[in-house]
This record gives structure tokens, sequence and C-alpha cells, in this order.
């Protein structure tokens, strides 16, 4: 895919007037003029869609329409082969909104799919690798964090049956409840490290190693 830089139907002069950081305006012109711009050429018909999904997505509370006008834009742009509008990845951008709005309607098995996609094309990327990662964590089973409280629950115990112990003299009673807490938290911290592996550390190491897919996402 290639820079494209936008030249000038009167409908795009007019939407050029709005400042990219006045979402409710640029919101507001879309709804109005939407028949009109989706008979603009390509390139025009991208530069106003990819500003009215960011508006949307930085408004939120349109996660739907972001997710509905991001698939037209993502198709639209594999098929007239444009990435760049004004220098700006609106492919990368869009896919990104995509799964963020995906991730907070509760469709979090789309929304992870799309960030791993996301990771797997730029490695490199900080803010994808940190998204992605983000999305196995709330999509990590809830054992995982069921473990973590459990463990913390029993050290909090050990302390409880530490002081009782001190009051009350337990002696060697009071050992043997320490010891059992104490190993049955180690097993409960044990579980959770191997989740957090299972289902983060190691998705995340796979997608590094892994060669690049074909893209599926839209």
């Amino acid at each position: 895919m290639f820079m494209h830089y936008t030249a000038s139907s009167s409908l795009l002069q007019i939407f050029r007037k709005i400042r990219t950081d006045e979402y409710n305006r640029i919101i507001h012109f879309y709804a109005l003029y939407e028949k009109e711009i989706i008979t603009l050429d390509a390139e025009e018909y991208l530069t106003i869609l990819s500003y009215y999904i960011n508006a949307l997505f930085e408004v939120g509370g349109y996660e739907l329409e972001v997710i509905k006008q991001s698939s037209i834009l993502l198709e639209c742009s594999i098929v007239e082969n444009i990435q760049y509008i004004d220098g700006q990845d609106i492919y990368m951008r869009a896919l990104l909104q995509k799964a963020i709005s995906l991730m907070h309607i509760d469709r979090k098995d789309e929304g992870l799919h799309i960030a791993k996609q996301l990771y797997a094309l730029a490695p490199f990327n900080k803010t994808y690798k940190r998204f992605y990662k983000d999305c196995l964590i709330l999509t990590r089973p809830k054992w995982i964090i069921y473990s973590f409280r459990a463990s913390i629950g029993f050290m909090l115990s050990a302390i409880v049956i530490k002081i009782i112990g001190f009051i009350l003299a337990l002696g060697s009673i009071e050992n043997i409840l320490l010891m059992s807490v104490f190993i049955l938290s180690s097993l409960c911290s044990l579980a959770c490290l191997y989740g957090l592996y299972q289902y983060v550390h190691k998705p995340l190491q796979a997608v590094t190693k892994a060669k690049k897919e074909p893209f599926d996402a839209v």
C-alpha cells in the first residue's frame, strides 16, 4: 500500500475546514452528508471516513458504529490499495480502534484475534504488544485470578494464625497450621504463575517467533 495525499472535491474542501480534534463536528458533518460522502472517489471517501471513525472512537460510546465503519474502511483500504491518508496509517489505526471497541463491548475473542494479528504485523510496535498483552490478561481463565486471591488469602491467614498463636501459646499446633497454610499458598501461587505463563507470556512469545501469517482480521 502506498502514501496518498488528497486533493479536492468541494465536499472535502468543506470538511478540511474542520479541525481534526473537533470530534463532534466531524460526527455531525458525516451524519449530515453521508449520502454524498459515499459517492466520492475512494481516496476522498477514505479520508473523511477515517477521521469520522477516529472521532467516534475518541468521543466514546459509539463502539458498534466504530466496528461497523472500521470494517468498511479496512475492506475498502485493501481493495483500493490505500493505507496512508495525510501521512497517517489509517489501516492499522482502524484495526486497533476496532479491536479496542470489540473488547469494550465484551466481544473479547474477536478483539483478541485482531490484537494478535496487529502484533504479528508489527512485532516491534510497543503499543500493539502492550495491547495484545492486555487482551491476553483480560481473556485469561478465571482460575488464574482465583488462584491469586486464594494465595493472598492464605498469606493473610498465616498472619492471623501467628497472632492467635502468640496470644494463646499454641506451640506445635501453630507450626502445623502455618506449614499447611504456607503449602496451600505456595501451590496457589505456582498455579497463578503457571497460568500467566501459559495464557499470557507463552502466546506473546509464539507471535514474536512465528512468521507473519496472512491477515484475516477484517
